[in-house]
């Protein structure tokens, strides 16, 4: 009965670690955060911790209280290590990085917050333990096995989930860490909806769960970021080639009666238009626009997605009266993070009924640069389709061509090499 009376207990603080660290990251982040790198409400590492605390205090209970407590920090602070040595060597990437924070050692652990681990556990083994196993006491002696089976159950599956999408994760980084042509020509040869409708959602899934990779993933790709360019930028064209059989930047929309179904109420709206008095790129936002939501609407098609909201997304994501080269928003701020909230508020007041998936796509269309990731496969088509757009039409157009050539030439020669073989 003590060891499932212990279990309880680590179910407890880990319970109760996680409400601690979603606070903390809520305050500090000024949103609702979910902390931990779990599915579910728990960070087990103040589970273990406490574990280890409370088998030290019977073991120390005798000595002074100051040698305790350097004990019990030092323990705390070499399981935190530990466990971010564990991440970063099994996974590849840091849940948390302290190198930021003064004596900090490889920015797994710091003084700032050993100093903090330290006032928790003077608190735990003074008031929390006794606390806890009292309110764990209060438990039904003949209900406690079985509340101690569910919870070790549930534990098992969220642990298994949670590491099979980490492992997900590490893939993508690796996979755009290591982005050359072979990965390109891999990619290029082996098109079709289902493959890359299940990549984008694997490709989104951990970074939509977990905070922090979505900020190792924002590294890797500044890192990386013409390759990675150049890479989705030859998987769209050859979508859109699939599809339509037209040229990635051939924007005849108005032959495509379809397209033009969604867009005809929008586009001829008085509001809506002014968007022409405002450059963008090489045209006006209006312009912008609607190109973004023809190629997107192009690849929509293919991957059999909600082309409805999709067109309507990308048609909103840039809804804005200003210049931004010479202009800011209405609040003053940085255009590049606040002008998707302003073109949401514009197209809720001058249009009825935008979906959810619409909201998200005018909301995310910036990320990786907005910390938030997309929701949906629309918004994150929308997202990469835009960025294609914009560097066509901001980036000189010989110096654009000249990379999109040497990718070619690469593309062709490894042709000719495997037609060899």
């Amino acid at each position: 009965m003590m060891i499932i009376k212990l279990g309880i207990y680590f179910y407890l603080t880990s319970f109760l670690g996680w409400i601690l660290e979603s606070l903390f990251k809520t305050v500090q982040n000024k949103k609702i955060s979910n902390s931990g790198f779990l599915y579910g409400p728990f960070v087990p590492i103040y589970g273990f911790g406490s574990l280890i605390i409370y088998f030290s205090s019977l073991i120390l209970k005798d000595n002074s209280m100051v040698f305790q407590v350097l004990m019990y920090s030092f323990l705390a602070v070499s399981l935190e290590y530990f466990v971010s040595y564990f991440f970063e060597k099994m996974f590849n990437m840091k849940l948390w990085d302290y190198k930021d924070e003064k004596f900090n050692l490889n920015g797994r652990i710091c003084l700032k917050f050993s100093l903090i681990w330290a006032v928790l556990i003077i608190l735990m083994v003074e008031f929390g333990q006794k606390t806890l196993f009292i309110l764990i006491s209060y438990i039904p002696i003949n209900f406690m096995p079985y509340l101690f089976t569910i919870l070790s159950f549930y534990f098992v599956i969220d642990i298994f989930l949670s590491f099979r999408l980490f492992l997900s994760f590490k893939n993508i980084l690796f996979f755009l860490k290591n982005l050359d042509i072979n990965d390109l020509m891999n990619n290029l040869n082996y098109l079709n909806r289902e493959k890359i409708n299940l990549d984008i959602k694997h490709f989104l899934q951990p970074i939509k769960k977990f905070e922090n990779l979505g900020r190792i993933l924002r590294t890797v790709l500044k890192v990386n970021n013409r390759t990675i360019y150049l890479f989705l930028n030859k998987i769209v064209t050859n979508l859109v080639s699939k599809e339509t059989g037209e040229d990635f930047m051939d924007f005849n929309y108005l032959n495509n009666k379809e397209f033009l179904s969604f867009i005809a109420e929008i586009i001829e709206n008085e509001e809506y238009k002014k968007l022409q008095n405002y450059k963008h790129h090489e045209s006006s936002i209006y312009d912008h626009n609607i190109k973004v939501a023809y190629l997107s609407f192009k690849i929509g098609k293919f991957l059999n997605l909600k082309i409805k909201d999709l067109v309507r997304g990308a048609l909103f994501h840039d809804f804005f009266y200003y210049n931004w080269r010479n202009e800011k928003p209405q609040s003053g701020k940085l255009h590049a993070f606040e002008h998707p909230k302003e073109s949401l508020v514009n197209a809720k007041r001058v249009f009825e009924n935008i979906t959810k998936t619409e909201e998200d796509i005018i909301l995310k269309h910036m990320w990786p640069l907005t910390l938030v990731p997309p929701k949906y496969i629309e918004s994150f088509i929308v997202s990469v389709v835009d960025k294609i757009v914009a560097t066509k039409e901001f980036m000189p157009k010989k110096s654009l061509n000249k990379s999109e050539n040497e990718l070619n030439d690469k593309i062709k020669y490894k042709n000719k090499k495997q037609l060899k073989c």
